[in-house]
């Protein structure tokens, strides 16, 4: 495999984690990836993995330098760290893509982000969040909420979609004051790890609660 680029040189790439991948590393530039079985594809999967479609995904650069996944109508799907893309998705630095539900994996890294995101970040492989390099011990609840909030920073989650990430039902009337002591000890839980850390949870009133990084 080739050595990942030069962190210094690029703003972000993708790296293969299985190996019917090529090329092993790609620099993504200001034109559109393509991921698929397609020889036109920029990074193209061996044509023996007949769970990824002949053009598949495709990854673009938004004007603010972020990056956007797009499934292109697969017929098994594209997944990011185990969750299906149904619309386009802003992809954040360590994240992993998977081409089909048991298909080939690659990791999308941004150094740039790293930099920036580095006070917070989720290892998916070991389901782990890491604060300020260590990482967080949380309870099962805690670690949906944070998790929820991490996978979709960019953005307010409803206190629906919290609930429902936790328990899989809402109740405004009931579940409003156990939503409330959820989110005070997922910030408890910050703060005991690393005491600035509890501003990390933005509260959008009335709305819901966003992860800021």
């Amino acid at each position: 495999m080739k050595d990942p680029p030069n962190q210094a040189d690029v703003s972000a790439y993708l790296r293969a984690i299985d190996p019917d991948i090529q090329p092993t590393t790609y620099v993504l530039t200001d034109a559109p990836c393509l991921l698929g079985r397609a020889k036109t594809c920029q990074v193209i999967v061996g044509d023996e993995r007949k769970e990824v479609s002949r053009v598949h995904a495709r990854i673009v650069r938004n004007g603010d330098l972020h990056y956007i996944l797009e499934d292109l109508g697969s017929a098994n799907g594209t997944f990011v760290d185990m969750q299906r893309v149904s619309a386009p998705y802003r992809l954040h630095s360590g994240q992993h893509i998977r081409l089909g539900s048991n298909g080939p994996r690659l990791q999308f890294v941004d150094p740039e982000a790293t930099r920036l995101e580095a006070r917070l970040r989720y290892d998916a492989q070991l389901a782990v969040f890491v604060l300020d390099g260590k990482p967080l011990r949380l309870t099962q609840q805690q670690h949906k909420i944070l998790l929820l909030l991490y996978q979709n920073r960019d953005k307010v989650c409803t206190r629906e979609e919290i609930a429902l990430a936790c328990w899989g039902n809402w109740d405004p009337r009931t579940d409003d004051a156990a939503l409330d002591q959820a989110i005070t000890s997922v910030r408890s839980r910050l703060r005991q790890a690393s005491p600035p850390a509890d501003d990390l949870i933005e509260t959008s009133r009335s709305i819901g609660y966003r992860l800021k990084l």
